[in-house]
């Protein structure tokens, strides 16, 4: 365990902190991660669709910019 860096209020904290980073980091993703991403981005591209205020260029370069991170 590390100590945790001073608040900047000056208050210390007294709770123990442990560095978790590499147990999350070996523990990989969920097989419903991906669902969920592709759900995400696929909600983010029909809002690009249906929004008036940006081009057809405009639009299409932000699909295919989402359409990439699948």
């Amino acid at each position: 365990m590390t100590n945790p860096p001073v608040p900047a209020n000056g208050c210390a904290v007294r709770a123990p902190i442990a560095d978790v980073r590499d147990k999350f980091a070996a523990a990989g993703r969920s097989p419903g991660d991906a669902e969920r991403t592709a759900a995400f981005i696929q909600g983010k591209i029909d809002m690009i669709k249906s929004d008036d205020r940006l081009s057809t260029e405009a639009k299409r370069k932000a699909i295919a910019d989402l359409t990439s991170r699948r």
